[in-house]
């Protein structure tokens, strides 16, 4: 081969390369844009799955709290009445201490 025809093939090879190697580029660009198309819509799903969740727990914990704030109003309730009814038993003995002492003197 004289050196006309390596220069001319040289040539030939890095036109081909440089189409190649744009070509490989071109298809790592479009890939890694699909890829990062993938991860954008799979973060938007997790994080519209995690605002649902969120709105759960937080129903949950709101219907919890309504439910606890009932029953400690039942037993605010129950706790007034056991109270009335101890000072009127507490009363009681004590009027009937005071009699007895009154009555022994």
């Amino acid at each position: 081969m004289d050196t006309d025809s390596k220069a001319a093939l040289r040539e030939l090879n890095e036109a081909n390369f440089a189409r190649f190697d744009a070509n490989v580029k071109q298809r790592f660009a479009e890939e890694n844009a699909r890829i990062e198309q993938r991860f954008a819509e799979q973060s938007t799903r997790m994080e519209q799955r995690f605002a649902e969740q969120n709105t759960r727990i937080e129903q949950r914990f709101t219907e919890q709290q309504a439910r606890m704030e009932q029953r400690f109003a039942e037993m605010d309730v129950k706790l007034a009445s056991l109270k009335s009814e101890l000072i009127k038993w507490m009363f009681l003995f004590f009027m009937g201490s005071s009699f007895a002492n009154y009555m022994h003197r």
